[in-house]
Order: structure tokens, then C-alpha cells, then sequence
């Protein structure tokens, strides 16, 4: 549907009863979003686009959820330079709050921030950007992920490095790396350590899951965690239970 900035997006407008809300608690401010009275409708668009957007950051991907702390509202154009958008539905997207930290005030447009704050329209030319916008880019056409956590850019697509550079996707593996390593630390026996990662890394390739667990129980072989790992994700799964 084409929104009322002329941005087509999948998912709806904001309703004219929301739209009353917005004109009667807000004075267009970029303060004014962080008021309370608006909670309800910010909450909403929350669960709209965490099931529009499969539960994954706009920018990396990565699973979020709608819990506290999990994922946040991203202004693709910072409110903070042109607090004009800071309403407009098509301008809100929903991330990880590592991405969104990253992010931070980062005008994503080809315009300077001085010729942004005069700008009057939402800026709906996909060349005006030298970032993946979520509703004017295809992501693929720009980032390729390899094996959840590698992200390289498509035939050096400026925008995919623009994202990948700012967000600093490019140290998501070191990030995965870390995580799962506290969690096997954490991990009494091998098997416990071996069960809680494969159900938070289902994607993960086998292989690199082993020498995770390798290395926190080198008594264990490689091998023998590869083809563990194997069984449980095969036909067999109880015939990985002995790791003796």
C-alpha cells in the first residue's frame, strides 16, 4: 500500500483515530514521542512489526522479541535532525537494540543534516539514500548473510556497507562467539552445555558448534561433538545422550 508519504509499504498507515491521538497529545515534537500517553499505540506498531518482519532486526537480521530490552523503534531518519519525521509511520522500523545503539543519530540519506532539517516531504527516492531503508530497498539486493553471523555486502552495494560499517555487523561472529561461550560455561556436564546451544543455535553449522563445546571440554573430541550434534539433529536423537 502506498502510505501517506508516498513510501509503498506492506503493512498499514496509521488510522485516522491514531493520527487524532497524535494531533491532540503531541506538538510534533521530537520530545513527544517518549510520552507515556503514547505507549499504547508505540506497543502496537511494536507487535505489527515484529510479525511483519518475521521477529528479526531490520539491519542485522538476528532473532528479536518483544520483550524489555529486546528490540526498540528505530527513526530511519534520526528525529534528533529532522523531527518532522519523527511521526511519519513509513520512518519507523523495528531492531535489535545492538543495531539501534550503533545507529545512533546516523543520517542515512545523501543529504547533509543542514539540507535535511529544511526538507519538507518524506524522502521516498531510493537514490537519496546511502542506506538499506526497510521499506524502499530490497535487504537482499544489498546484505548477504552467510551462516547467520557473516555479513558481506552484494557486488560492494555502497548501502550494504553503509549498514554492515555503522552497525558493525562485521564483528557479529566475535559477538555469537562470546555468547556462546557464556552459555557453555555456564553448562554443568557437556551435555547440558551441548543441548542449550543447539536449541539457541539451531542454524548454526554443526561443525562450528563442536568446536565451541571443544574447547570448553577438550577431554571430548571434536569428532565426537560433530557426530553427537549430527544424531540429535538426524532421525536418532537419543543415541547422542552418552557422551562418555
Amino acid at each position: 500500500m502506498i502510505t501517506t508519504h508516498n513510501v509503498a509499504m506492506p503493512i498499514r498507515e496509521w488510522t485516522l483515530v491514531e493520527l487524532i491521538k497524535f494531533c491532540d497529545l503531541t506538538s510534533g515534537k521530537a520530545a513527544d514521542w517518549d510520552k507515556a500517553s503514547l505507549k499504547k499505540i508505540k506497543d502496537e506498531l511494536r507487535v505489527e512489526l515484529l510479525i511483519y518482519q518475521n521477529y528479526s532486526c531490520a539491519y542485522c537480521k538476528r532473532e528479536i522479541t518483544n520483550e524489555i530490552g529486546r528490540s526498540e523503534l528505530d527513526h530511519i531518519v534520526p528525529c534528533s535532525i529532522a523531527p518532522m519525521f519523527t511521526f511519519v509511520r513509513a520512518n519507523l522500523t523495528l531492531t535489535c537494540k545492538r543495531c539501534n545503539h550503533s545507529k545512533k543519530d546516523f543520517n542515512p540519506t545523501t543529504l547533509s543534516d543542514d539540507e535535511l532539517r529544511t526538507v519538507t516531504s518524506y524522502i521516498c527516492d531510493h537514490d537519496k539514500y546511502i542506506w538499506i531503508h526497510p521499506f524502499i530497498h530490497r535487504y537482499e539486493d544489498h546484505i548477504n548473510i552467510i551462516d547467520g553471523a557473516i555479513f558481506e555486502s552484494v557486488n560492494e552495494s555502497k548501502k550494504g556497507l553503509a549498514v554492515i560499517s555503522k552497525c558493525k555487523l562485521d564483528e557479529i561472529g566475535q559477538v555469537v562467539d562470546i555468547h556462546k561461550a557464556a552459555k557453555i560455561m555456564r553448562a554443568k556436564t557437556p551435555l547440558q552445555a551441548m543441548l542449550m546451544i543447539l536449541g539457541e543455535y539451531p542454524d548454526e553449522p554443526s561443525d562450528r558448534l563442536a568446536a565451541n563445546l571443544h574447547n570448553k571440554f577438550p577431554e571430548i573430541s571434536f569428532r565426537v561433538f560433530v557426530e553427537k550434534i549430527e544424531k540429535i539433529r538426524g532421525d536418532n536423537p537419543f543415541d547422542a545422550f552418552n557422551l562418555g
